[in-house]
């Protein structure tokens, strides 16, 4: 690939990780979308650090509405089924993901309900 269109890529990809973590802080439901991108875009560490914010208020503050603040939209609602999506598989095999399920509590919610989750391929590092 020419220099010039490798350049171009490059900066768009960036342009992209930066929008999508600014969006993140805007509402629950960028931050879903934006740790899809973010895993997709191989930026592991951006994707835990919305996660982390989303679930665990750590790190930096999401606003509580999901998109908007119209009257369909619930405020500090938080889904976790963005977590077992195809866009997220990259968060599901790294070493971190166990860490984060204990500290949401969906491990806690898994063992209490008799419920496992879905793939407990990676199960054993909760």
């Amino acid at each position: 690939m020419p220099q010039r269109i490798a350049d171009k890529v490059a900066r768009s990809a960036a342009d992209a990780i930066g929008a999508n973590i600014a969006a993140s802080k805007r509402g629950g439901g960028y931050a879903e979308n934006a740790m899809g991108w973010l895993a997709v875009l191989g930026r592991i560490d951006e994707a835990f650090a919305v996660a982390r914010a989303l679930y665990l208020d750590e790190g930096f503050t999401i606003d509580e509405q999901r998109f908007s603040s119209g009257r369909f939209d619930v405020a500090r609602r938080r889904h976790t089924y963005v977590l077992f999506t195809p866009q997220t598989s990259p968060m599901r095999s790294d070493p971190r993901f166990g860490p984060l399920m204990r500290d949401i509590g969906l491990a806690d919610y898994w063992k209490i309900s008799g419920h496992g989750p879905d793939d407990p391929a990676w199960a054993r590092g909760v």
